[in-house]
């Protein structure tokens, strides 16, 4: 069984440091898919058509994050 994590491809729209090395605007990275969400959220990379597409979930067993 492999322990390697997930990764998914993707393309810096800012300078950024990642793996301890500075990367350009336009560089082609790896990331894990909770990675990519930083970024995203940072607006760091392409998201949308072309780039990077978070898949949308509502968490565990269907939970919206609803406090009760």
């Amino acid at each position: 069984m492999s322990t390697k994590k997930k990764t998914v491809k993707v393309t810096l729209t800012k300078p950024h440091t990642h793996a301890g090395k500075p990367r350009k605007e336009g560089a082609e990275i790896d990331v894990t898919p909770r990675q990519a969400e930083w970024l995203a959220e940072r607006g760091k990379i392409k998201t949308g058509p072309g780039g990077y597409q978070p898949v949308k979930t509502d968490g565990p067993k269907g939970d919206k994050g609803e406090q009760k």
